[in-house]
C-alpha cells in the first residue's frame, strides 16, 4: 500500500486520557471531508475499552485503512540536518545521532523520519516563513523510541482485532526551523517545539486550527472542536500531503509485522486460488472434452468396422446371387435333349471297329466329339460311320505315336450341317 493511492481512511489518536477516531472520505475534487468522529475516555490508562467503544461508534471494520497517531513511552522527537543520502544510510546516520539527542538511547530503536519541505505540512501558508537557502543538506523530522514501547499498542489493538497501516507521530508534520512552534495540547502540555528544539511554554494553536479548516472539510465549530482533536487533525493534514507519500514505507516499518494488514497477501492467495480453480476447471473441461471426443471416435471406428463387415457380407451375398442367377439362366436356356439318345449311343458303339478304344466322348446338342485310340493305322472309321443315318463325319484327324498307337480325334455332325465331309489323316 502506498499513500499515493490514499482514499477513505480511519485515523485513530491514542492520547494519555482518551482514544479518538476520525473517518475521512475523499471527494472527487481531491479534498477530504470528516464524515464521522468519536472520542472515548480511558479508565486508569486502559485504552482497549476506549478503542472498542470508538470502533463500535464508527463501525470500523478490518477492510478499512487505519492510521494511528500518538506517542510511545520514552519516545523523542527532534530535527537534524544530513547530507543527501540513501534511506538506509540516512537511518544509520540518525542512529549514530541518538546518544546526543536522548538521555537513554534505545538498544533496539524504532525510527520514523521524513525530510522537511518548505511550504509543507503545518507551515503551509505561514506568513512568517521564509525559504532557507539551499546549503546541500536536508533537514529531517525524526521520531525515535524503544522497540518494546510499541507493545502497548500491539496489546490493545490485538484485543480489538484491528490491523494498523501506519503509525505516525503528530510532529512529523513539523515544518522547517523558522516555522511557528507547535504545542501538542494532550501529548506535550507545557512544552512546544520551536526553532528545532523543545522549549518550555505553549504556542497558541489558533493559526493551526484555522489552517485545518482550510485544508480539510470539518463540521461547524459548535459540533466539532479542533482543539480537542488537535493531534489527530495535525496528523491527517500531513497524511494527505505529497510529503507523506515518499515516507510511507518508513512510517510503516515502525509497526510490527504481526499488526500490519495483509491485504496484498490475501489478494495474492485469493488470486492463486482463483487461478488454480480456473486452471483446474480448464483442464477438467479439456479432459472431459477429450474423453468425449475419444469415446465418439471409438464409436465411429466401431461403426465403420461394422459397416465394412456388412458391406463385405452384402458383396459376398451379391456375388453368390449373381452366380446362382447365371446358373439359373443357363439351366433355363437348356433344351430338353433327345428322347432316343441311348439308342443313338448304342448304335454308335455297335458300328465302331473292335480295334478302336474310346478315350473320351462329348455329346452336345449339335455334335459328338470323340477321342479314339487304335493300334491299327487304318481302322476304317469313315466306312463304319456311314452306316449311321443321323451322323456324318464333320472332322477326322489321326496321328501315330512312337509306340505305333494311333490317336484319332473325330467330330460327328448331323447330316444337314455337313456341307462337305472332310477327312484328314496324318501319320507321324
Amino acid at each position: 500500500m502506498h499513500l499515493t493511492s490514499l482514499g477513505n481512511f480511519i485515523l485513530i489518536a491514542v492520547l494519555p486520557d482518551a482514544v479518538q477516531a476520525l473517518r475521512f472520505c475523499r471527494r472527487r475534487q481531491g479534498r477530504y471531508v470528516l464524515s464521522d468522529f468519536a472520542s472515548a475516555k480511558t479508565i486508569e490508562g486502559a485504552a482497549a475499552p476506549a478503542l472498542a467503544e470508538v470502533c463500535k461508534a464508527l463501525a470500523i471494520h478490518k477492510r478499512e485503512m487505519i492510521f494511528v497517531t500518538g506517542a510511545l513511552e520514552g519516545g523523542c522527537f527532534f530535527q537534524m540536518e544530513l547530507p543527501e543520502l540513501r534511506p538506509r544510510e540516512t537511518k544509520e546516520a540518525i542512529e549514530l545521532e541518538l546518544p546526543r539527542r536522548m538521555l537513554a538511547p534505545p538498544l533496539a530503536p524504532l525510527l520514523e523520519f521524513a525530510p522537511v519541505t518548505v511550504g509543507s505540512g503545518s507551515d503551509a501558508d505561514c506568513p512568517t516563513q521564509n525559504a532557507e537557502e539551499h546549503t546541500g543538506s536536508i533537514c529531517y523530522n525524526v521520531y525515535a523510541a524503544e522497540a518494546k514501547s510499541f507493545d502497548r499498542y500491539v496489546s490493545f489493538f490485538s484485543l480489538n482485532r484491528l490491523k494498523i497501516d501506519l503509525f505516525l507521530y503528530p510532529l512529523m508534520a513539523m515544518g522547517a526551523k523558522n516555522a511557528p512552534g507547535i504545542t501538542l495540547p494532550h501529548l506535550t502540555p507545557g512544552y512546544h517545539f520551536v526553532a528545532g528544539a523543545w522549549e518550555p511554554g505553549e504556542t497558541p494553536t489558533q493559526w493551526h486550527e484555522d489552517n485545518f479548516r482550510k485544508t480539510l472539510e470539518l463540521p461547524p465549530e459548535e459540533k466539532f472542536s479542533t482543539n480537542e482533536y488537535f493531534e489527530a487533525l495535525l496528523t491527517a493534514q500531513y497524511l494527505i500531503t505529497p510529503e507523506s507519500h515518499n515516507a510511507s514505507n518508513r512510517f510503516r516499518a515502525i509497526v510490527p509485522e504481526s499488526l500490519r494488514p495483509r491485504r496484498l497477501r490475501k489478494h495474492l492467495i485469493l488470486f492463486a486460488i482463483l487461478a488454480a480453480a480456473m486452471l483446474l476447471r480448464c483442464f477438467s473441461t479439456i479432459g472431459t472434452q477429450r474423453a468425449s471426443d475419444y469415446r465418439e471416435y471409438k464409436k465411429l471406428v466401431a461403426q465403420l468396422a461394422q459397416t465394412r463387415q456388412e458391406n463385405n457380407r452384402m458383396r459376398e451375398k451379391l456375388r453368390r446371387s449373381d452366380k446362382e442367377l447365371k446358373e439359373l439362366q443357363r439351366v433355363t436356356t437348356l433344351v430338353p435333349g433327345e428322347m432316343d439318345l441311348l439308342r443313338k449311343l448304342g448304335a454308335l458303339s455297335e458300328v465302331l471297329p473292335d480295334n478302336v478304344l474310346v478315350m473320351s466322348l462329348r455329346w452336345s446338342e449339335n455334335s459328338v466329339d470323340l477321342m479314339l485310340q487304335s493300334e491299327s493305322t487304318d481302322p476304317g472309321l469313315p466306312a463304319a460311320i456311314r452306316k449311321l443315318s443321323y451322323w456324318k463325319i464333320g472332322q477326322l484327324q489321326q496321328r501315330q505315336n512312337n509306340n505305333a498307337i494311333s490317336m484319332i480325334s473325330m467330330k460327328l455332325l448331323p447330316p444337314e450341317e455337313v456341307v462337305k465331309p472332310k477327312s484328314k489323316a496324318r501319320t507321324k
